[in-house]
């Protein structure tokens, strides 16, 4: 949480494994409600491909609004293997040296309740972003049904509702709502699909 308010220096991912349905674990943890907790983005990818490639716009993502982001995978995707298209490594060339800032760095409540306004901030303009990447992607086809959904689940959907159209949510936190309305205003039923 404090990674949150004091922002970093570079990129972070936190990859997060959740197990809907205790398939493998102990457990069904829900760890998409500590993105909306911490306040910070979250990522769903829905293949290997996406996978491999989420991390690297996380990392981006990161650099660009100061904060973690949060790759959350399900059981689906970890236990998945799957041919991916490789890219061209880009060294960082960046250099980053030792930032002596104790208002940042330092979450004594003083700093943080200052830190507090920056993160609500931050939010918002992570929340216009949503609206833009095209990790959140609208797929029209029939406007008859249109599915919501992320990570797995969007594979699933659309191996059983070919011809429905879809709003893919790689970004599902902060959630893109004027896309998601756009998208609602263009079908006759919504149907949200999770896994």
């Amino acid at each position: 949480m404090t990674l949150s308010y004091t922002g970093i220096k570079g990129g972070i991912v936190l990859v997060s494994a959740d197990d809907p349905a205790m398939h493998s674990s102990q457990n069904e943890q829900d760890n998409r409600h500590y993105a909306k907790f911490a306040k910070i983005p979250m990522l769903e990818p829905s293949d290997s491909q996406e996978a491999k490639d989420f991390v690297s716009k996380a990392l981006k993502i990161s650099e660009k609004f100061d904060t973690p982001v949060l790759l959350r995978i399900t059981t689906r995707i970890a236990h998945s293997e799957g041919r991916v298209k490789l890219f061209e490594r880009v060294k960082n060339k960046k250099e980053y040296k030792f930032d002596k800032n104790p208002q940042k760095f330092v979450m004594i409540p003083a700093y943080a309740r200052k830190r507090h306004v920056i993160v609500e901030d931050r939010l918002k303009k992570i929340e216009r972003y949503s609206e833009d990447t095209e990790l959140n992607k609208i797929e029209l086809d029939s406007r008859d049904i249109g599915i919501i959904t992320s990570g797995i689940s969007y594979q699933y959907s659309k191996e059983v509702m070919t011809e429905a159209s879809f709003l893919k949510l790689g970004m599902s936190y902060p959630l893109c709502k004027e896309k998601i309305y756009n998208f609602a205003k263009k079908v006759k039923k919504i149907f949200v699909i999770e896994e």
